[in-house]
């Protein structure tokens, strides 16, 4: 691959679905441990099965990816040898499992949700679009499971603490990156749509609707203030 100043629309998109592949590869890890985990607090929770098909689902996803990537000329991206908890270790570990599962289905899902539904109305039929619409088409069930399980433990008054932990389970590099310059004159293009990647700009504006609109207020009305998540994002969307 040339470097990225001067790498093609077809490069640039290789590597999107080569990223894709393997946070695909992470999800299908993650989701597998979570729904283990989860069995051991709320063996009568439906969420438990849920994250057990998330994880099978996320496979199929990877493979997807993982085609299209080499299809352009990229290398398939490889399963990490594990994928650790993102929880803080000062919480305890019911309040971890809490955490992580509304990092990965709650945010990550429902970001994904519309990232993809917006290049579903950008796309034309083929194969690319065909993968977006398969993926697209679970992320919605996933998301809907992070959704599910915070309010189950939100009836139990178990889900306020999160509020505090908010603005460090979005600080991390993939939202620095969506705030950063444009890292290429191809990461911009509106030609990568035809390949089933986000522009660098519109990537943004997504994430920031996507907060603003589903994630926060729903955040709200299961009892999580969403106060310093939404003072820190307007910072970050409005720093030079």
């Amino acid at each position: 691959m040339s470097a990225s100043g001067d790498i093609s629309v077809e490069q640039w998109a290789a590597r999107a679905w080569r990223a894709r592949a393997l946070i695909e590869l992470q999800a299908q890890q993650r989701f597998a441990r979570l729904s283990a985990e989860l069995e051991r607090f709320d063996p009568d929770s439906p969420v438990v099965g849920l994250l057990s098909i998330a994880s099978e689902e996320e496979a199929t996803h990877a493979e997807l990816c993982n085609e299209l990537a080499k299809s352009l000329g990229e290398n398939a991206a490889s399963a990490p040898a594990q994928t650790p908890s993102v929880a803080p270790a000062s919480l305890q570990p019911r309040e971890k499992l809490l955490y992580e599962i509304v990092a990965a289905c709650c945010v990550a899902e429902t970001e994904s949700m519309a990232t993809l539904t917006l290049l579903l109305a950008k796309m034309s039929p083929g194969r690319y679009r065909e993968a977006v619409h398969r993926i697209a088409k679970d992320e919605v069930d996933h998301a809907q499971a992070g959704w599910a399980h915070l309010a189950r433990e939100a009836a139990r008054g178990r889900a306020s603490f999160l509020s505090a932990h908010l603005v460090a389970m979005l600080n991390v590099g993939p939202v620095h990156e969506l705030f950063a310059t444009q890292p290429c004159v191809a990461a911009g293009s509106d030609e990568l749509y035809r390949f089933g990647v986000v522009p660098h700009a519109k990537k943004r504006e997504v994430f920031v609707q996507v907060m603003n609109e589903l994630i926060m207020p729903g955040l709200r009305h299961n009892g999580v203030d969403p106060t310093p998540l939404q003072e820190w994002l307007t910072r970050l969307d409005t720093s030079p």
